[in-house]
């Protein structure tokens, strides 16, 4: 059986809308937890300073985004692209 890339994309989809309210939980129990520590050096690898602008592609539940964000108390212009909706309202 042949499946195309529009079936796996409806099918990641559908997994991410049924998750999404749980998904920051699950990265934490299957990463023990260090997502959230890589994500934190990722920030001050970037230093973001003031002014700075922020794309962050695929951006699930924009916990980067606002750990960028944080970081200039919030005065940086940041667009998040997620192509799943129930993930993008959740951030």
């Amino acid at each position: 059986m042949k499946t195309t890339i529009q079936d796996k994309a409806g099918l990641v989809n559908s997994v991410f809308s049924k998750v999404y309210k749980k998904y920051d939980l699950m990265n934490d129990i299957m990463s023990f937890g260090i997502h959230r520590v890589w994500k934190n050096k990722l920030i001050e690898w970037m230093n973001p300073q003031q002014g700075e602008n922020l794309v962050d592609v695929a951006s699930g539940t924009g916990d980067i985004a606002r750990l960028f964000s944080k970081r200039n108390n919030h005065l940086n212009q940041i667009s998040c692209v997620e192509p799943n909706n129930e993930m993008f309202n959740a951030g």
